[in-house]
C-alpha cells in the first residue's frame, strides 16, 4: 500500500476555521477510507436458549453437624412451623442408656456427625445471550449471557447420615440403639439442588474463523454463579465468581437477519456450607428412625423429631452445559455507527459501520454538526456519549471505533 502524506502550512491552518482540529480531520480522513474498504459490517444477533439445552453435573455434599433425636411422645407442634406429624403416628418415646425411666419417660438424645450427598444433577436450562460478529474481520463478541441452568428442575440426591451417639433404647416400637464408638450410616432423605444461575459480568471479545457458513470461537468469560443446595432443610446459598472457557459457534441466515448459535462450557463451584445459626434454635423435623436391624423385611421404625445443628461442611458442584440458541438480528448503536445514508445531518445508526458513517461523520466534524459528530465525551469512549459539542474526543473516539468495526 503506497503511503499518502499531507503537509500543511502555518499560514494555511491560520486561515482555516478550525485550525488544528481540521487538520487532524484532513490527516485522519485518508486512513479512514483506507480502514473503509476492509472496515466490517458487524452483525449484532440476541440469541435465546433453546429447549435442546443441557446442564450435567455431579455433586458432593459434606454437612458436619450437632444435634439431637427426641421421640414424638407427647409433642405439641408451635403455633407456627414445628414438626409435621402424621395422624396415627405411634408416640415413640427415646430413653438414654440400657436401663431406667417410667411410662412417660422421654429424653433428648444427643447427636455429632455428618451428612454426606454424593450424585448426579440434570436441567434444562434456559435464558439469553448477545453475540456479535463482524464478517470482514471475524471479531466476535460474547455479552449479556444469562441463564438458570436448572429451567423448572430441582434435581434431588440421595443423602446419608453418619451418626455418633451413646446408647439409647426407644419404646413403641422398643428398640436398642448400642454405640459401638463410629458413626452408623442411615438414609436421610435427599438434598435439593434449588439454584444454579449464571451470568456473565462482562463482554468479551476474540476471533472467530469461519467454515461452511458458521464461525467458531473460544472465548475466557468472567461469570458470577449463584446456587443452593437444601440439606435437611437448611438452605445453603453460594456465590462464586469465575471465568470459564466458552466454545461458541454462530451461523447467520443467508439473508443475515436472523441467526443459530451454540455455547458449550464446564465450570466447577466449590464453597463451603453456611452453619445453622444457634439463634434462634433449629426446627426440628419428623424423622423416621430406622430399626436397629438387617431383618427383611426391615422391622417398622422408630418415630423421631430430629434436630440438627450444621457447623461446617461444603458442597462442589461440577458441570457442563450446552446453550443452544436462535434469535433476530437487532441494531445496536455503536459509537461509529451514526449515519444510513452518506448526506444524513443527524444520528441515524443502520445497526452497521461502513463508508456512510465515514463520510456523514467527516461532514459534520468539518461543519461543527453536533447533531451527528458529537459521539463522545472522552477519546477513550466505546459508547455513544455525547458532552453537546464537537470537539477532537469525538474525532478520536470515532476513529477507534470505526477501525474497531
Amino acid at each position: 500500500m503506497s503511503k499518502i502524506t499531507f503537509t500543511t502550512s502555518s499560514e494555511t491552518l491560520a486561515r482555516a476555521n478550525r485550525g488544528p482540529v481540521v487538520k487532524r480531520a484532513l490527516a485522519f480522513a485518508t486512513l479512514l477510507i483506507l480502514a473503509a474498504s476492509g472496515s466490517a459490517l458487524a452483525s449484532d444477533y440476541n440469541l435465546t436458549v433453546t429447549n435442546a439445552s443441557t446442564f450435567n453435573s455431579t455433586v458432593a455434599a459434606n454437612a458436619i453437624f450437632t444435634g439431637n433425636v427426641l421421640g414424638v411422645f407427647g409433642y405439641v407442634p408451635p403455633p407456627t412451623g414445628g414438626a409435621v406429624i402424621p395422624p396415627g403416628t405411634p408416640a415413640t418415646r427415646t430413653l438414654t442408656g440400657f436401663f431406667g425411666g417410667t411410662s412417660t419417660t422421654n429424653q433428648v438424645i444427643p447427636l455429632s456427625g455428618n451428612a454426606v450427598s454424593n450424585g448426579n444433577a440434570a436441567g434444562t436450562p434456559v435464558g439469553t445471550y448477545a453475540v456479535s460478529i463482524n464478517t470482514s474481520t471475524g471479531a466476535v463478541t460474547l455479552r449479556n449471557l444469562t441463564s438458570n441452568m436448572l429451567g423448572a428442575a430441582q434435581p434431588t440426591i440421595p443423602v446419608t447420615l453418619n451418626l455418633l451417639y451413646s446408647t439409647f433404647r426407644t419404646r413403641t416400637p422398643d428398640y436398642t440403639y448400642f454405640s459401638f464408638g463410629v458413626p452408623i450410616p442411615l438414609p436421610l432423605g435427599n438434598a435439593t439442588l434449588t439454584q444454579f444461575d449464571l451470568f456473565q459480568t462482562a463482554p468479551v471479545s476474540g476471533a472467530a474463523t469461519l467454515s461452511a457458513g458458521t464461525w467458531s470461537y473460544t472465548l475466557p468469560v468472567p461469570v458470577q454463579v449463584n446456587y443452593s443446595v437444601t440439606i435437611q432443610g437448611s438452605e445453603n446459598p453460594a456465590t462464586q465468581t469465575d471465568t470459564v472457557t466458552v466454545n461458541g459457534t454462530i451461523t447467520p441466515s443467508v439473508n443475515g437477519q436472523t441467526a443459530t448459535s451454540t455455547l458449550t462450557f464446564s465450570q466447577s463451584s466449590s464453597q463451603p456450607v453456611t452453619p445453622t445459626p444457634a439463634t434462634p434454635p433449629p426446627t426440628p423435623v419428623y424423622f423416621q428412625l430406622p430399626a436397629p436391624s438387617t431383618a427383611t423385611p426391615p422391622p417398622p421404625p422408630a418415630h423421631t423429631l430430629l434436630t440438627l445443628l450444621i457447623t461446617g461442611g461444603s458442597v462442589t458442584i461440577n458441570g457442563s452445559s450446552s446453550l443452544p440458541g436462535s434469535g433476530p438480528r437487532v441494531i445496536v448503536a455503536r459509537l461509529a455507527d451514526v449515519a444510513s445514508d452518506s448526506l444524513d445531518a443527524t444520528r441515524n445508526p443502520n445497526g452497521s459501520i461502513g463508508p456512510e458513517d465515514l463520510d456523514a461523520f467527516i461532514a459534520g466534524f468539518i461543519s461543527n454538526n453536533a447533531a451527528i459528530a458529537d459521539v463522545a465525551s472522552d477519546s477513550l469512549d466505546t459508547t455513544f456519549n455525547p458532552n453537546g459539542a464537537v470537539g477532537p474526543e469525538d474525532l478520536d473516539a470515532f476513529i477507534a471505533n470505526f477501525i474497531a468495526g
